[in-house]
């Protein structure tokens, strides 16, 4: 087959070089750009006028350019997110878009909002003059496409880094404008993306590609090169397979009771200690691998040998996670696939005093219905109404699938496909090659007409040219805790709307909280109701953030992570693990060990890193890093946990109590040399 050469459409945002404020109040380094930061041409008058064109070089005539005073942003930025029993209040929905609730009128600061903004349509050279623009300000610049336009989206190139008005005045300023495939487009897979976008290879090496795979069988379009350590449990994909093929039984034992508890696992049989009086082992899972290649578990009922799905035996189909904080087993079963009741944890612990940090949990043994507490024995999910609900296929796979859809079968089970790819990962159920992980068109679209155009900027979506909240709201998506609003009432991880499809990337927040979600989790939060203890939570902490709302930089999650490689430590980082990244916009705190000195009363050493107080590990995915004993509080145990989390504050010893374990600087970073009851 062969290929076409276009141009290559820009990337998710690049990394950008500085940023508003953030939780600890320090005063952003960033100030409204100058002229010689965009492209602009000086006028020999004294208007302020834009050149507006589309990625594909298409004047935007009939659109209409507002120059948003910095002042409102920072005005609404006052005005709190709240969340209140898992539904953000309706106050909160008119603030939490910074740029378009302003265009709105949703939230009308002192002055008259948008009523009094400079603004001015597009002609149809492209041109919009705005008169007597104040040089004395800063501004944001929006585009908002004409209401018939239904080929492009609002926003542009200038709505991330605040304009002088000193810089715009009297000078024609380039702005750049995203197109949109229309609804008829159509997904084609990322190795037809890659073939022309051969500079975005990187992106196969990132866990957005590598999160389902065959067993240690990876396809075309995952490259394991980042994850093959032999020495590094925690970078090495296949350590939980291994497992398999030396042999391993697990042990379920210590069931907390009632119809949704839990079970303790071990790969040794538990002592009398670790048993306590009177209580048994359950049952057992054998993992091998086959003389055929063939990974498998089978499931021993010790406690119930009469159980008629004693001995039953599940093929290991589909691999979830590796490499960083856990990995997950899938199976199929009839035409679903379901997520066996084990979860390998390359950092945990067995001599942990808690189970859940041990290297082998169990996963949802009794809520995804594998087994029944009542009559101690197994159970089929694919033959439950419950356990059909919570199938990958429908509970999982929205967040993962490019392209996915969904059908629900006469037996009430579903079955979940992704966009054809031939390069892509073979689907357990049809065997056919899909793209079963997050790919390019996740972020940018569906590609097809971009593609039958020969490229060239048409008819496909550019992040980094939406408003900075559509572009969060890409990510935003699957990194927050939703109860979707599924078309039957589910209430899934996964945000499905009423039709069971997944918002399009360049959808607006306020949509999406429309027709996707129903709810969020309230229990992703410790006791604070500020910082996530659940993983993917991490969007919405970071909409409280000043660095999603300020009258400076409207940052992105593409302001710190590059979207198409492994980047630092396998993270999708921009910077290096020093401090770089961060000063590159807190040039203030430049002498981070004379700002920890001041800050804390310590002498510091010289390698204090921002992240150790500023992004604590507060969300569990895995088993966290390794434990920390301290003598006081006697006999406490803390953890670091595995995601950071995303409010870049520095929450303090008075956020946590014994029953409230948050991981914060003092019994992490600090404690580890500091005695913790003197640290504040």
């Amino acid at each position: 087959m062969k290929f076409k050469l276009i141009v290559s459409v820009a990337a998710i945002a690049a990394a950008l070089t500085g940023c508003g404020g953030d939780g600890d109040s320090s005063t952003p380094a960033t100030t409204a750009t100058t002229a010689a930061s965009t492209t602009s041409t000086t006028l020999a008058s004294t208007s302020t006028t834009f050149t507006v064109r589309d990625t594909a070089g298409v004047a935007m005539n009939g659109a209409t350019v507002y120059a948003i005073p910095t002042t409102d942003v920072e005005a609404l930025a006052k005005q709190p997110i709240t969340l209140t029993n898992g539904l953000y209040t309706a106050d909160a929905q008119k603030v939490d878009e910074p740029l378009e609730d302003l265009i709105n009128g949703n939230y009308t600061p002192t002055g008259g909002g948008v009523a009094s903004y400079k603004s001015a349509v597009v002609d149809s050279g492209g041109k919009a003059v705005l008169s007597n623009l104040p040089a004395s300000a800063a501004y944001f610049i929006y585009v908002k496409p004409a209401s018939t336009d239904t080929a492009h989206l609002p926003g542009g190139s200038l709505t991330r880094t605040a304009m002088a008005g000193s810089a715009l005045v009297g000078n024609d300023t380039a702005v750049k404008v995203s197109t949109t495939p229309s609804s008829a487009a159509t997904y084609i897979g990322s190795s037809l993306c890659l073939a022309c976008h051969k500079d975005k290879a990187g992106v196969k090496q990132t866990l957005h590609k590598l999160g389902i795979m065959v067993p240690k069988s990876p396809s075309g379009l995952q490259d394991l090169t980042q994850f093959s350590s032999t020495t590094n449990l925690d970078q090495d994909f296949y350590a939980g397979l291994k497992r398999f093929e030396t042999g391993t039984t697990l042990y379920y034992y210590g069931y907390s009771g009632g119809t949704a508890g839990s079970f303790k696992t071990l790969p040794t049989n538990p002592t009398a200690a670790q048993l306590g009086s009177g209580q048994p082992v359950y049952f057992t899972l054998e993992l091998s691998k086959t003389a055929s290649g063939v990974y498998q578990v089978k499931f021993n009922n010790l406690i119930t040998p009469t159980d008629p799905l004693n001995g039953i035996v599940r093929k290991v189909d589909l691999t979830y996670g590796g490499g960083l904080h856990k990995q997950r087993y899938m199976t199929r079963i009839g035409t679903s696939t379901y997520i066996l009741p084990l979860q390998f944890d390359p950092q945990g612990s067995d001599s942990s005093t808690e189970s859940r940090r041990f290297q082998w949990i169990e996963y949802d043994t009794v809520s995804k219905k594998w087994w029944n507490p009542t009559t101690n024995t197994f159970m089929d999910p694919n033959t439950d109404a419950t356990g059909q609900k919570k199938s990958f296929d429908i509970f999982c796979a929205g967040c993962h699938y490019t392209g996915y859809s969904v059908t629900k079968n006469g037996d009430n089970s579903f079955t979940a496909s992704a966009a054809s790819d031939y390069k892509g990962e073979v689907h357990p159920v049809t065997g056919t090659k899909q793209e079963m992980n997050i790919g390019c068109e996740s972020c940018h679209g569906p590609g097809s007409e971009h593609m039958n155009a020969g490229g060239l900027g048409k008819s496909i979506l550019t992040p980094q040219n939406l408003t900075p909240e559509r572009e969060v709201q890409i990510c935003a998506q699957c990194h927050t805790r939703t109860n979707s609003n599924d078309k039957d009432g589910l209430k899934l991880e996964s945000p499905l709307d009423k039709n069971n499809k997944m918002m399009l990337p360049g959808t607006s927040r306020a949509s999406f909280l429309a027709n996707n979600v129903v709810g969020y989790d309230t229990t992703a939060f410790w006791g604070d109701n500020k910082h996530a203890k659940k993983h993917h939570s991490q969007a919405t902490e970071f909409i409280q953030t000043k660095k999603y709302r300020n009258g400076t930089m409207l940052m992105t999650c593409a302001s710190c992570h590059n979207l198409h490689a492994p980047g630092t430590d396998r993270h999708q980082m921009s910077g290096t693990s020093d401090n770089s990244l961060c000063i590159s916009c807190h040039s203030a705190k430049k002498d981070v060990k004379a700002h920890m000195d001041a800050t804390t009363g310590y002498n510091m050493g010289p390698g204090t890193l921002c992240i150790e107080c500023h992004l604590q590990k507060t969300a569990q995915s895995g088993s966290g890093s390794p434990t920390t004993t301290f003598k006081s509080p006697s006999g406490q145990e803390y953890f670091h946990n595995d995601i950071s989390s995303h409010m870049f504050d520095v929450p303090l010893k008075s956020s946590i109590s014994a029953s409230n374990k948050m991981p914060i600087a003092f019994t992490n970073a600090c404690g580890v040399c500091h005695n913790p009851v003197r640290l504040p």
